[in-house]
């Protein structure tokens, strides 16, 4: 619960963690006053962290996983159950798929791998505090949402189980088609609730993730951690966005899985499948190098050394086979398209997909339907232009 300070509420927080120089780094990186928070305690181990949580009931605790006494996850879960507006932020020196799971099913806010950049913790403290200002909303929404799922749950489990089974067995063409039937399901049960439908996005998402790992053991092979992943979900605008990253994802993963393309060496492996993640946002090849801590020319001679192509051209035509998908799809309009894959203007667009493909987008998205029954183009509310 905050406290006064100034005439003002102060929301209270906790660090926890064994070593002196982390809780030091944490408290010192932060103007906490001017947050309108206050440190309340810091703690050493589970135990006596334990016995300062429940006294002070902090708004946000931070905490290290790997504690004598009582770990964080036991601390994460006891936040969540008795503070249910509360933050909790978990840090950990272990990349370890297990963990990050169990942090996601904990719903925590952030999980975040040592040693801390002041970036990324800055990045999730805001984040922490800006939702804790939206709290009473917030609650709103999952108490609804909860009572949502109590109700008729059924049929939407059973489409998340039928989802886990299909994402083993079935070919990307036939997960595409299914993904489709899919999102129209999620819509129908969500009621237009966005919280609703970003937690079975989020599920069927971890489905995804769970059967690369399960099938490599390697979570970081695929170009993101499962907070990225989830991060990328918290910024989908609409199931219609949803469609087409969960699209993207599933093509990737499929590929990765049958050992189709070309082998690159790992550090070019890395970045094209960090651009397979990022390619709807605003990439370019300063934040790439930056993401990856090197020169732009070093980044640019050795995708152009391993691949053939250049960046923009890497980028493009990433962004140009996921746009290939949507097209043929009959209820994505042609600007729609273009904007979904991470082109500002339908023109560029336009432009890009003509260069690698030879046709326009509406060219491309007619001889993709041409042999589909009940199929009209007539009402995508775009016009083509001419060229």
């Amino acid at each position: 619960m905050p406290i006064e300070g100034g005439g003002q509420l102060m929301k209270k927080v906790v660090v926890i963690d064994d070593k002196s120089v982390v809780r030091n780094m944490i408290i010192r990186t932060f103007d906490w006053e001017n947050l309108n928070c206050k440190v309340v305690g810091e703690a050493t181990d589970g135990a006596q962290g334990q016995r300062m949580i429940s006294n002070m009931q902090p708004d946000l605790l931070i905490t290290d996983i790997r504690l004598a006494g009582r770990d964080g996850f036991a601390l994460a879960e006891w936040m969540r159950t008795h503070l249910p507006c509360a933050k909790t932020i978990l840090t950990t020196d272990y990349r370890n798929f297990d963990y990050a799971r169990q942090a996601i099913r904990l719903k925590v806010h952030a999980y975040i791998i040592k040693p801390l950049q002041q970036a990324e913790l800055s990045n999730a403290v805001q984040t922490a505090l800006d939702e804790l200002d939206q709290c009473p909303a917030a609650a709103h929404a999952a108490k609804q949402a909860n009572g949502n799922e109590t109700r008729g749950s059924g049929p939407i489990m059973s489409e998340l189980e039928q989802f886990n089974i299909m994402i083993e067995r079935a070919s990307t063409g036939q997960m595409i088609d299914y993904l489709e039937g899919f999102i129209m399901r999620v819509k129908q049960y969500s009621c237009g609730s966005e919280i609703v439908w970003r937690g079975l996005i989020s599920k069927a998402a971890m489905s995804i993730a769970e059967h690369y790992f399960k099938v490599t053991r390697d979570e970081y092979g695929m170009g993101l951690s499962l907070y990225q992943l989830l991060d990328d979900i918290d910024r989908l605008r609409s199931l219609e966005e949803a469609y087409a990253y969960l699209s993207s994802l599933i093509t990737a993963i499929k590929q990765k899985l049958s050992g189709e393309g070309k082998h690159y060496t790992p550090l070019v492996k890395q970045i094209i499948d960090y651009i397979n993640s990022q390619y709807s946002r605003n990439i370019n090849l300063a934040s790439v190098a930056d993401h990856f801590g090197l020169s732009q020319s070093y980044v640019s001679r050795i995708l152009r050394a391993d691949t053939g192509v250049h960046f923009t051209d890497l980028v493009s035509r990433t962004r140009i086979e996921v746009a290939k998908q949507l097209l043929q799809n009959a209820k994505y309009k042609l600007n729609e398209v273009g904007d979904l894959v991470g082109f500002k203007n339908y023109a560029y667009f336009y432009h890009v997909f003509k260069r690698i493909e030879g046709v326009s987008p509406k060219e491309f998205k007619n001889s993709s339907h041409l042999n589909s029954a009940g199929t009209s183009l007539t009402n995508l509310g775009w016009k083509e232009q001419d060229q």
